[in-house]
């Protein structure tokens, strides 16, 4: 299983080499779980842009490269800040990285 830490170093680096595209990050679901080993890391990220479908895949195909472990990404725009809070209250436990 990878290292929560380093995970979290890894998107954290990640974010800031998009070069602006990304606002904020969020970690939530089974990964944050210190008992469970999860297949896959759930990420809510807040983008500056519209189109970043491209950007979403190279990040997922990274960091399946790096940790053998599937990334779902869920998409906001930084001008859906409603959205972006009705999500994070929804969810059982979350952790803001960038």
């Amino acid at each position: 299983m990878a290292d929560r830490m380093i995970v979290d170093s890894w998107l954290t680096r990640a974010s800031e080499e998009l070069d602006g595209l990304v606002r904020e990050v969020h970690l939530f679901g089974s990964f944050l779980d210190a008992e469970s080993h999860p297949a896959d890391v759930d990420v809510l990220i807040v983008f500056t842009r519209w189109n970043v479908a491209e950007a979403c895949t190279t990040l997922r195909r990274n960091f399946v490269d790096v940790f053998n472990l599937r990334l779902h990404i869920q998409m906001f725009h930084e001008s859906q800040v409603a959205e972006v809070s009705k999500f994070l209250r929804e969810t059982r436990e979350s952790r803001r990285l960038v």
